[in-house]
């Protein structure tokens, strides 16, 4: 009897044994590989917005540290190539007036090059400006050059493509500064001293006021605006940094004299706008002096060419203003800014 208990007894713990080891191995595995597929499976979901999401977070906490330019997600250049070719992206910004980025990136986020380049543009200088942005592509490999405005009238895609193929070697072997030295001076094909932003002139327009002002022993500047600024945005450049300084002294302005004096405040504020000349042409003068001193010019004249107003700042023969002004009234910009360069001679 004992026997045949211990016979029983022991057949049930072989059989016991057999099904832990058969269960164990699955139950083990499973569990496993379904916790990493989890894993593999929200990582990739977690990540994929992120490259979308941290443009503007990134532009934002960029221009707070003075790299308004230079965009390095892949963290390949030291901090002294950073500040060299940010300065000169500043530096082809201000005195072309342009917007000017570079863009490094091991994460397309499933973009294709154009799409993620014209998204990174657009996030940090918004639509319907003129400029550029290099695209160094870690990802799929295929670098580009996004152009907008008057860019492409200068730096075609023949030149594009010369560019690329030439920057390609340093770019394979991770020398991205000589690759930079390839691309960044297409940017000094766009004129300094003839700026045509309004789409009113021909090229062979621009060209004829090019040479002129070329030959002019200083440097003086035309600019063809499309639109003027509010005085609040009137520096294009800084304008990510400057809203809330100018909403901060707006709010204040409006609320000390409502509980301070409403009589004085109506009847100051109604000059400022019942007085056309004084509000416009002030903050005009104003913008034109600053585009003066950004473009490093020794004269700048300012065309408003919709709203058929001009400005002239910085050393310049006084009786340009009203001989500029009424070849803009009779005529048009191109016979003013020709004849604010012939009074140049």
């Amino acid at each position: 009897m004992r026997k045949l208990l211990l016979l029983c007894l022991a057949l049930l713990c072989l059989t016991g044994c057999s099904k832990t080891d058969s269960s164990s191995v699955p139950e083990e595995t499973q569990p496993e590989t379904a916790a990493e597929t989890a894993g593999e499976t929200e990582a990739p979901t977690e990540t994929e917005p992120a490259p979308v999401r941290d443009i503007a977070a990134r532009a934002a906490s960029l221009r707070k540290a003075g790299d308004t330019y230079v965009f390095d997600e892949c963290g390949v250049l030291d901090g002294e190539t950073v500040k060299t070719y940010n300065n000169y992206l500043g530096w082809l910004a201000e005195t072309r007036l342009l917007c000017t980025t570079v863009v490094l990136t091991d994460d397309l986020n499933g973009s294709s090059p154009e799409a993620f380049a014209q998204t990174y543009y657009q996030t940090l200088w918004g639509t319907g400006t003129s400029g550029f942005l290099v695209l160094i592509n870690n990802d799929t490999g295929q670098d580009c050059i996004y152009r907008e405005g008057v860019v492409s009238s200068y730096v075609d895609d023949a030149a594009v493509s010369l560019a690329i193929a030439q920057a390609s070697p340093a770019l394979v072997e991770g020398r991205y500064a000589d690759a930079l030295e390839i691309f960044l001076p297409l940017g000094e094909r766009i004129p300094d001293r003839i700026l045509e932003r309004s789409g009113t002139l021909s090229p062979e327009q621009v060209q004829a006021l090019t040479t002129k002002a070329d030959a002019l022993p200083k440097k003086y500047c035309v600019y063809f605006a499309a639109s003027i600024p509010a005085p609040a945005e009137a520096e294009t450049q800084p304008a990510a940094t400057e809203p809330q300084p100018s909403e901060t002294e707006t709010r204040p302005t409006e609320t000390q004299p409502t509980e301070g004096e409403t009589q004085p405040t109506e009847g100051e504020t109604q000059p400022t706008e019942t007085a056309p000349a004084p509000t416009e042409a002030e903050p005009l003068s104003a913008y034109a002096e600053q585009l003066r001193v950004q473009t490093e010019a020794e004269g700048f004249l300012l065309i408003d060419v919709p709203g058929k107003q001009s400005v002239i700042a910085g050393s310049v023969p006084a009786e340009l203003t009203a001989a500029v002004q009424a070849a803009l009234a009779e005529q048009d910009a191109y016979a003013a800014a020709d004849v604010f360069l012939e009074g140049l001679k």
